[in-house]
């Protein structure tokens, strides 16, 4: 074999293999000259435009084009070959194609441009997207419905918390009256009327909570550079009081600043700390320690609030994050068991999760995940 043959073999080679490429190709590949005229049409653009590439050789790019990709093609073609702007070249794009049939379909489509000689040729690499399209108007009708679910819950819950509202303030109120009026009742009765009282007052403060939990999703989140160290201060100023009479010990380390809503987060961390501070040991005052670990893989922030407190069982771990379940009865401690399940909502509006590590009486360990950065809307 000579020198010459064996330059030219890889050559001839790699044509081959460019032709087989494009010959199995699943996406259409069509290429033009500078005028427009189809110079290749390969099988996957036959089945998407429905021409055998015998019949559309030669033709212009424009049959397969209904208006006003047409018209604004043939502009295009008409400003390349005035001032060589190549503004489409090189990213992809969605356009209308025409079949044969006549027929229109959503098309995606991707051009660049190749010398050739002295002659410049234009590549497209086109798609139909026909299915991808109905996919995305059906997630958007989805998306759509869901908000006004959404809404609608919404709603009925201001609508359901004004309506029970007021019967329970009655029963409030009217049991104080009847408490004040008849000094005369005997124990047993004194008893059922203060029972009939605390129970309206649990009832009402569950309204609240429920409310409270629906309006985490109607809230549009303003996602801003915040710093959580502020965000903790200012929810260590509000819980003060609570602080003092048990005595606690909070210890903050570094916290970031990282992309999220305000006012979100500040309940977010309201309700762990006051958690930390309500499941607590009776002889021995609360320690309460938030940290932070960022991690660069993920782009994400953990931020760990641990306490000494009495601990949970771990087959209860997902149970706590459900509204209104309790680990334990009213008489021992307070509250509706919405707070953790509020705590979770946040954390997931805000595109991150919160989980849990505790032993019982040994402590609670809540880690709250929050990406550094948001993308989107709230």
């Amino acid at each position: 074999m000579t020198p010459e043959k064996k330059d030219k073999t890889p050559l001839k080679v790699a044509y081959g293999l460019m032709a087989e490429v494009v010959t199995h190709a699943m996406d259409g590949i069509i290429v033009i000259d500078s005028s427009g005229v189809i110079q290749l049409f390969n099988p996957s653009a036959e089945n998407i435009f429905g021409y055998r590439s015998e019949e559309i050789f030669g033709q212009n790019i424009n049959l397969l084009m209904p208006e006003p990709d047409k018209t604004n093609h043939s502009k295009y073609l008409e400003n390349y070959h005035q001032t060589g702007h190549k503004k489409i070249l090189g990213m992809s794009r969605e356009v209308s194609g025409q079949r044969k049939d006549g027929a229109e379909f959503p098309l995606e489509i991707n051009i660049s441009e190749m010398v050739q000689g002295d002659q410049k040729i234009f590549i497209g690499i086109v798609r139909n997207i026909s299915e991808r399209k109905i996919f995305q108007e059906k997630i958007s009708s989805y998306t759509e419905k869901l908000a006004q679910s959404n809404r609608d819950l919404t709603e009925f819950a201001h609508i359901a918390s004004h309506d029970l509202h007021e019967p329970l303030r009655k029963i409030i109120h009217f049991g104080d009256r009847l408490a004040n009026k008849l000094t005369d009742l005997d124990d047993e009765s004194k008893i059922y009327l203060i029972k009939m009282q605390k129970a309206a007052e649990r009832m009402q403060n569950n309204i609240d909570d429920l409310l409270e939990y629906s309006k985490v999703d109607s809230v549009h989140a303003q996602f801003e550079p915040i710093d959580l160290e502020r965000v903790v201060r200012v929810v260590l100023e509000d819980l003060e009081l609570r602080r003092r009479e048990t005595k606690a010990t909070i210890k903050v380390d570094r916290l970031p600043i990282l992309e999220a809503d305000q006012f979100l987060l500040q309940k977010l961390f309201q309700n762990i700390i006051s958690n930390a501070l309500k499941y607590r040991h009776d002889d021995v005052p609360p320690v309460i320690q938030l940290r932070s670990s960022y991690y660069d893989e993920t782009g994400t922030w953990n931020i760990e609030v641990s306490d000494n407190g009495i601990g949970i069982e771990e087959k209860y771990f997902e149970r706590i994050f459900k509204p209104f379940e309790r680990l334990h009865s009213s008489s021992e401690f307070e509250g509706s068991g919405i707070g953790l399940a509020i705590c979770q909502k946040i954390a997931r509006r805000h595109n991150g999760g919160i989980t849990v590590k505790s032993k019982p009486q040994k402590g609670t360990t809540f880690i709250i995940t929050l990406p550094e950065k948001q993308f989107g809307p709230g």
